[in-house]
């Protein structure tokens, strides 16, 4: 239309052109009607049983990821595999900030390799004012390390982890902040956490009283797990036992949430003392916890909660 009017100015003043009319679609008569197939019909929700062998599990896993032998393991290599040459190291970065930053992708005259970068830590014990540190140990990169005898060790995230004594009250304090994936090949490290193929993101911290009392707290993901719920989010989830004064020691606080294979999410919520000194309504101290999916109840949830506080020297086991 554009067109055919620039052309009406550019000829002769008695020229007149016609407008083209706008083409006319036809109706279809018979439209296809919408089929909706009667036959994906969507799974039936778990059940709550099946739900709380999940929370189990994913309280089993997260409690089974021991920072310690992750930057042992890692450390160790470092140093079997350093030839003075490979890999290359920022030197300035350790006298800033007291960390082993490399970055390469070398074969050792030592055996092994290095690909990719990391920067860590693993101190030896040492005291610092009224705390003496047992291990404080740090990752953080995208690394693959080698040695000579064929150990691998692979990780791509954060982890950073402590364990150390208050001298002044007598307390021990465990303490783990990852995320990412690790994994572990021909080090010895087969039936631990390293193996599970789970991906976290992991947020442990728990003490223990010199009268043996117990707090622990949970902020945490897990997946790639096995079952019929493949992966878990634990908000908040906070439980203290009964030497610590708990009027709950059997419940945590906190919502779990749980995947199945379907992709759902399932949420749990549970009643127990989020912190010290917070009185609760006895009824509410029943192990249980409503579960919900999609805004729709569906019953009672009564996990096995006794590997949250079933540790002896350490919260990891």
């Amino acid at each position: 239309m554009s067109l055919l009017l620039i052309l009406a100015c550019s000829g002769p003043e008695n020229e007149i052109v016609e407008p083209v009319p706008e083409p006319v679609v036809e109706a279809d008569p018979d439209p296809t009607p919408y089929v909706v197939d009667e036959e994906t019909s969507e799974e039936e929700p778990l059940a709550p049983q099946v739900l709380a062998v999940g929370i189990a599990q994913a309280i089993d896993a997260l409690l089974h990821v021991d920072p310690l032998p992750f930057h042992e393991n890692y450390e160790g290599l470092r140093v079997e595999a350093d030839d003075g040459y490979c890999p290359y190291y920022y030197p300035s970065y350790y006298e800033n900030y007291g960390q082993y930053y490399w970055i390469d992708n070398c074969t050792s005259e030592m055996g092994g390799g290095f690909a990719g970068n990391g920067r860590s830590y693993l101190k030896e014990p040492y005291t610092n004012g009224s705390y003496d540190y047992e291990y404080v140990g740090y990752f953080y990169g995208s690394a693959r390390i080698e040695g000579a005898d064929g150990e691998v060790l692979s990780a791509a995230g954060y982890s950073s982890a402590q364990k150390y004594l208050h001298t002044g009250n007598g307390y021990t304090y465990f303490y783990h902040d990852m995320w990412g994936e690790f994994s572990t090949e021909n080090a010895g490290l087969e039936e631990t956490w390293l193996d599970s193929g789970w991906r976290l993101d992991h947020t442990l911290s728990a003490n223990v009283s010199p009268t043996g009392g117990k707090y622990l707290y949970l902020n945490s993901a897990v997946s790639n797990m096995d079952g019929p719920i493949n992966a878990a989010v634990l908000e908040g989830v906070v439980i203290y036992d009964a030497l610590r004064g708990s009027p709950c020691p059997d419940e945590p606080s906190g919502l779990f949430s749980l995947r199945d294979s379907e992709g759902r999410w399932y949420e749990v919520q549970f009643d127990g003392p989020p912190s010290g000194g917070v009185a609760m309504y006895p009824p509410d101290c029943d192990g249980c916890g409503q579960a919900w999916l999609d805004g729709e109840p569906l019953g009672q949830v009564c996990p096995d909660f006794s590997g949250l506080l079933g540790w002896g020297e350490s919260p990891w086991h």
